[in-house]
């Protein structure tokens, strides 16, 4: 099964409240991730974002899950600021491994 999130929708079109983003991370995307299913984080209507906000929604997931969510994760409607922010964060779980 494949849950599709629209940030711009859930968190707003400048995505900077990391506090935030780790709480939706747990209590939304961390069960989708532990049971296999494919997520999709459609960034259409995101401006601009943070480094605190991607690193709590996706390099602690990530770092959580290891290289089996990476298969299963995608990022879609990505400006290129968003893009360098995910590219860090996806750079940061890699230096930690």
């Amino acid at each position: 099964m494949t849950q599709a999130f629209d940030i711009a929708e859930i968190f707003s079109s400048f995505c900077a409240d990391g506090e935030r983003a780790s709480e939706f991370s747990s209590s939304v995307i961390e069960s989708l991730a532990s049971n296999g299913e494919e997520i999709i984080f459609d960034f259409s209507g995101v401006r601009n974002m943070n480094s605190s906000f991607c690193n709590a929604l996706i390099a602690n997931l990530i770092a959580r899950h290891g290289d089996q969510l990476l298969s299963r994760i995608h990022f879609i409607n990505c400006n290129e600021t968003v893009k360098i922010h995910l590219r860090s964060a996806l750079t940061l779980v890699q230096l930690q491994s």
